[in-house]
């Protein structure tokens, strides 16, 4: 089952980098200018869907848990950091759409819920595998 949880966390990891390069850099490259906007179209302001500040900002923290998702992916001893980038996610999200009044509702909410049943079940493998040395 570690190996299930490896290869979520690293696919999702190098998903989200790729994602964070294509809004910083590869946004008009055929294909990518899509995975560029996945992220951008959260935003009900039009304004901010297009600012190139809020864009370069999104990129940037898509690409921190990105590489700490990639890494856990590799390093089991990370399981617990990864769950946590999904946390963080979902509350952000959350925050965002409840009192910022900024992303787009029923989208928040599909991130925040895909982003707590992974963080739980990846918490959950970390507490319970006997190869990460939390359960020592």
């Amino acid at each position: 089952m570690d190996d299930v949880v490896d290869k979520i966390l690293l696919a999702n990891g190098v998903y989200d980098i790729v994602c964070a390069c294509s809004i910083l850099w590869l946004h008009e490259v055929h294909g990518l200018g899509i995975l560029s906007d996945l992220h951008a179209t959260m935003f009900q302001d039009e304004a901010h869907v297009h600012h190139p500040v809020i864009r370069r900002l999104m990129a940037y923290w898509v690409l921190t848990y990105g590489v700490v998702r990639a890494c856990a992916g590799f390093q089991r001893e990370l399981y617990m950091v990864g769950a946590l980038t999904y946390f963080i996610e979902a509350v952000c999200f959350e925050y965002e759409s409840l009192v910022g009044g900024t992303v787009i509702r029923y989208k928040a909410t599909i991130v925040s819920v895909v982003s707590l049943l992974m963080g739980g079940f990846i918490l959950w493998r970390a507490l319970t595998s006997s190869s990460c040395p939390t359960t020592a």
